[in-house]
């Protein structure tokens, strides 16, 4: 039964979606990317225990930036966030002509000669700012099939799930792995995005930059079973020569059918893959995950523990 003074569960998540779609069919996209620029400016200021998140993360993955360009890196990164939100808004109801205007897809004759030799593709991925509009992107021009976190509030799942499952056609929930191996068997595409923290069970723990993070420790397992070729799909926004905003998906083969039996060595390559493309655009990764939440050892600190502000105490004069 509902409060009388409460609103009806979900209903937020119902206004904020409409919110933003209202804005998105309003304003061009001239003016809502300088918006979020503005945005992203000011949830550096607000959003404390993300802005500390990705600056640890900033810190541990690349020290060989002095304190000055890390910075500015995540000044940067909270911009891209923001600007994360109006690609997201594009990827769900921007029409086709319209991404395919503001986007490019490279590297699909390595989709092709997979199908030429009748293999199914693992196509590894990571958490770039611009996920949505990426899938999107490759959706325009790939039949495939995408694995998926589900997120905890029900009314944004189902919204997210429906505006998918029009550029992909299988959505297969992250820990379903059964389901995974059965499209790859049957020569599907897989998307898979395996860069962040999934706890202990299952993993193994890899260097991801210059620390050791749990990464997942079936891909080799994965690609026995199917036969499938390992790919890596790679996204982020460029500027073009008019100074307009380009998105440009890449699928690359780094991995050169590499993997093998060794579960650290198979997540090594995975970390490496990852970490290289990261390096080409910093700023448009998600650094406010908790990537080396789970420590090799129970018992160590996690690096993300926020110190409290020190509050001094006035005495009054008596």
């Amino acid at each position: 039964m509902t409060h009388p003074g409460n609103p009806p569960s979900g209903m937020s998540t119902r206004l904020a979606l409409q919110l933003l779609h209202g804005l998105f069919v309003l304003l061009p996209l001239a003016v809502q990317f300088p918006l979020a620029h503005l945005l992203g400016s000011a949830g550096f200021y607000l959003l404390r225990r993300r802005r500390h998140i990705a600056k640890v993360n900033i810190a541990l993955c690349l020290p060989e930036l002095d304190a000055t360009r890390q910075r500015r890196l995540l000044q940067d990164n909270f911009r891209a966030t923001a600007r994360g939100i109006v690609e997201l808004a594009i990827s769900w109801w921007a029409s086709d002509d319209t991404v395919r205007r503001l986007s490019r897809l490279e590297g699909r004759e390595l989709l092709v000669a997979a199908r030429q030799q009748q293999r199914g593709v693992l196509l590894i991925g990571a958490h770039y700012t611009s996920i949505d509009l990426a899938g999107r992107l490759i959706g325009l021009h790939e039949d495939l099939d995408i694995t998926y976190k589900r997120q905890r509030n029900p009314v944004f799942d189902s919204y997210l799930r429906q505006r998918r499952q029009r550029s992909f056609r299988h959505l297969i929930e992250k820990n379903d792995m059964r389901q995974m191996i059965r499209q790859l068997q049957a020569g599907r595409t897989v998307w898979f995005a395996p860069d962040q923290d999934f706890g202990r069970k299952g993993s193994v723990f890899a260097p991801f930059f210059h620390r050791d993070a749990a990464t997942i420790g079936n891909i080799g397992r994965i690609l026995s079973l199917t036969g499938a070729r390992p790919l890596f799909y790679s996204h982020f926004r460029e500027t073009g020569h008019d100074g307009k905003a380009v998105y440009v998906g890449r699928i690359s083969d780094p991995f050169h059918d590499g993997f093998g039996d060794d579960a650290v060595a198979n997540a090594t390559l995975l970390n490496q893959a990852i970490a290289d493309v990261i390096r080409q655009h910093p700023e448009q990764y998600l650094w406010v995950h908790e990537r080396f939440r789970t420590q090799p050892e129970p018992g160590m600190a996690k690096p993300y523990r926020l110190r409290k502000k020190k509050h001094r105490a006035t005495k009054e004069a008596s």
